[in-house]
């Protein structure tokens, strides 16, 4: 499996590594790294199935956060360093936490950032989706109802133009949701699985919505050989009406309860957008 890491600054300067959250990769430190470089040897890698880092099949590799703090150990010994400080953001703690009991003598500083690792964490909306989690079983997975939630959110990534692009559950999460007037968002290649839904008149639901999502020109900024068709054009094909900004500037499109998300710089705002909704839902 190839792991992408980003590195700069001296070798022999004090270590830290920077752990990426979710939906999002290394890039979202691009503006960072740059203010760290002078004074820390800095190393970001993407996790495997985010940014560009390999995303083998679920058969082939088993994901989780334990699998992730194995290959991220296995990078950093690679490279040589023996110890480092960490700074960990919502899927990076988890990660994180499992370096940090590997081989806590390694860890300088934590630096955390809406990492949650307690139980309080996860409520009772979230026993249906825990469930799913230790079993994986159908039975489990269909107890998890899209309506019960204020909104859902589809990340971004390549996997998705694999997985989960007109993936008849996820069709079926977004209809469930939409029609229950709850909020459907996704970003970067998320809105992938927005293409084949219908609301049962046989119109895809995109057409005459206001959406973004990876663009073109970022597609083959990027990694175009990776992805089986352009996320752009199929939306348009479907009748979206489709905006961008320039490649890697974040850019949101807010259609009523639809908000979507260019790449991954528009995470954030995406996010904000997000919340902005719920509150406004009460």
């Amino acid at each position: 499996m190839d792991v992408f890491y980003r590195e700069a600054g001296p070798a022999d300067a004090p270590v830290v590594l920077l752990l990426h959250g979710f939906p999002t990769s290394s890039h979202m430190f691009r503006n960072l790294i740059p203010q760290l470089a002078d004074r820390y040897h800095v190393i970001a890698p993407d996790f495997p199935g985010f940014g560009q880092s390999d995303a083998p099949d679920h058969k082939d590799f088993k994901y989780g956060f334990g699998a992730y703090a194995d290959i991220v150990d296995e990078l950093v010994s690679d490279i040589g360093v023996q110890s480092y400080a960490m700074y960990v953001m919502d899927y990076g703690a988890p990660v994180g936490y499992r370096l940090a009991l590997k081989h806590p003598e390694r860890v300088t500083a934590l630096i955390i950032q809406n990492g949650n690792a307690y139980d309080e964490g996860l409520p009772e909306l979230w026993e249906p989706i825990k469930a799913y989690w230790t079993d994986g079983s159908s039975i489990h997975r269909d107890e998890v109802n899209a309506a019960d939630y204020d909104a859902i959110l589809i990340p971004g990534g390549l996997g998705p133009m694999v997985d989960i692009q007109r993936n008849r559950e996820v069709q079926s999460a977004i209809v469930r949701a939409w029609t229950t007037s709850k909020i459907v968002s996704a970003v970067c290649h998320g809105p992938c699985s927005l293409l084949g839904v219908d609301l049962g008149d046989g119109t895809p639901f995109v057409r005459g919505k206001k959406v973004t999502g990876f663009s073109k020109k970022e597609e083959y900024d990027y990694a175009r050989e990776d992805v089986p068709f352009e996320l752009e054009d199929a939306l348009t094909g479907e009748g979206a009406i489709y905006s961008s900004a320039a490649n890697w500037e974040p850019h949101v499109v807010v259609d009523g309860r639809l908000i979507t998300g260019q790449n991954p710089a528009s995470a954030g705002p995406l996010a904000q957008e997000l919340l902005a909704a719920l509150r406004k839902q009460g």
